[in-house]
């Protein structure tokens, strides 16, 4: 016997027994949840058969509605009879069905909704596309209703509820502070921030949660957390922010001097097998750890050039070792021992010699050859090499490496050793002429590019560049 037939056989007249009345409206409810069910199926059915026949959306929009209507108009006379039954002789709220007979309400975001419409239009079915999306496939079909209906305006969405306007107490004014008082402590906590603003404020009775002062930081501010740069004291020290001033002035007064035309860029920078990236992955909760070498390991000192060719010139130099360079105390008295020769200014000399041969062979003749203020950079003797070969000499002002793009060369260099740590097969040397191959002409013309920017900045007499 079917749910719908031992339904017409009980009556809801008054004196029935609550065993009875309960068994109805329980019969009810189960039979509401499978006929929607079936009338899915169904739908899902004529779906997939419209599209293996070929059917205009427009017949099977017909037949959608024509079930949807006789479900919805059964439902509801049941429904009517129901509820009425409930409200006049149980006065059971637990036994009362939902007024609108709707299931518990499920959002969708606008993204998953555009992304079923998309899949929709590009031909895909219903039913794939409610799986796609994890939209229930009875609220497919009332999207693709109401997209087809009106296919220029697609859904409407629902307004969001809550205040309008801005939900922070605090304004224009406060962000204003705020972004002042970063610029002088960039370390400082989300409390000291708090307390220092009530205390400017006081006069208006501050009161804000670090959350909601974080939400505010960012959104209204757009300020976010970062990892810190240190950048030494020197740098921003007015004789030093005035050298800078006066280099940038002085090339962009020289006509013939061009960053991103006729410059090249030197350096030296130290690599040894121990070089690790400072980031790693843990379980959440637990600190990241490595293992690495505790013996020092040997540094190998690489020399660069580079210009808006590309990469000029590449030289690795390991230290050699000296008799009797360093002294050091043992058991209350000096010995001898021996030491590591770095970087010295013969090595330097050599090293330009040979960049200046290779910037002769490709046409380069008579660049600009910019350094920074190494000591080993300095002597005369540098100065009259490169002069001597037809070149200009340029040295960086001190604490201005931004302006030197073979900076980020580096940076790149190390990067990609980082990326794939060394073991105990490795050597450093091919490693490193490994990473260095990566990078492009592109890589060069953009530092180069970058540097320049920081012109007007310098010429501004700028701090914390």
């Amino acid at each position: 016997m079917s749910i719908d037939n031992l339904m017409s056989d009980m009556s809801l007249e008054e004196g029935v027994d609550l065993t009875s009345e309960v068994a109805y409206v329980n019969l009810y409810q189960l039979n509401s949840t499978l006929k929607k069910d079936d009338m899915v199926m169904a739908m899902e059915c004529d779906d997939e058969l419209a599209e293996e026949l070929g059917l205009v959306a427009d017949d099977i929009l017909t037949d959608e509605e024509d079930d949807e209507e006789l479900v919805t108009k059964t439902s509801i006379e049941t429904e009517a009879r129901v509820n009425n039954f409930c409200e006049t002789h149980l006065n059971q709220p637990e036994l009362k069905l939902n007024s609108k007979g709707k299931k518990p309400y499920r959002k969708y975001t606008d993204e998953q909704i555009d992304h079923f419409i998309d899949l929709i239009a590009s031909g895909e079915s219903v039913k794939s596309a409610c799986e796609s999306t994890g939209i229930a496939l009875w609220s497919g079909y009332k999207y693709k209703k109401t997209y087809n209906n009106d296919p220029e305006h697609g859904l409407i969405r629902r307004k969001k509820r809550g205040a309008k306007g801005s939900l922070f107490k605090l304004k224009q004014h406060h962000a204003e502070w705020i972004i002042s008082y970063i610029d002088d402590k960039p370390t400082a906590v989300l409390d000291q921030i708090s307390e220092s603003l009530c205390r400017t404020f006081e006069t208006e009775n501050l009161s804000i949660s670090r959350s909601a002062l974080h939400r505010f930081m960012r959104a209204y501010c757009a300020l976010s957390m970062k990892r810190l740069e240190k950048i030494p004291a020197r740098r921003n020290h007015i004789d030093v922010i005035e050298q800078r001033k006066l280099a940038v002035e002085t090339w962009l007064g020289d006509e013939e001097m061009d960053f991103q035309k006729n410059c090249v860029f030197i350096d030296e920078a130290g690599f040894n097998v121990n070089i690790t990236r400072n980031r790693g992955w843990s379980k959440r909760g637990t600190p990241a750890k490595a293992i690495v070498p505790s013996a020092r390991s040997t540094s190998i000192t690489i020399l660069g050039a580079i210009s808006v060719d590309g990469v000029i010139d590449i030289s690795l130099r390991k230290p050699t070792s000296s008799v009797a360079t360093k002294k050091r105390k043992v058991d209350g008295r000096e010995v001898k021992i021996n030491g590591r020769v770095g970087t010295r200014s013969e090595h330097f000399l050599t090293y330009l010699s040979s960049m200046m041969d290779c910037l002769d062979r490709n046409g380069l003749h008579g660049y600009y050859l910019v350094m920074d203020n190494a000591p080993i950079h300095k002597p005369a003797a540098i100065r009259e090499l490169i002069e001597n070969r037809g070149y200009k000499c340029v040295y960086l002002p001190p604490y201005s490496p931004f302006l030197n793009p073979i900076e980020e060369f580096w940076s790149k260099v190390k990067a990609g050793i980082k990326r794939n740590p060394l073991d105990s097969s490795d050597l450093l040397t091919p490693r490193i002429m490994e990473s260095v191959t990566n990078v492009t002409l592109n890589d060069c013309r953009g530092w180069i590019k970058h540097s320049v920017s920081f012109f007007p900045r310098c010429i501004a007499k700028e701090k914390m560049l």
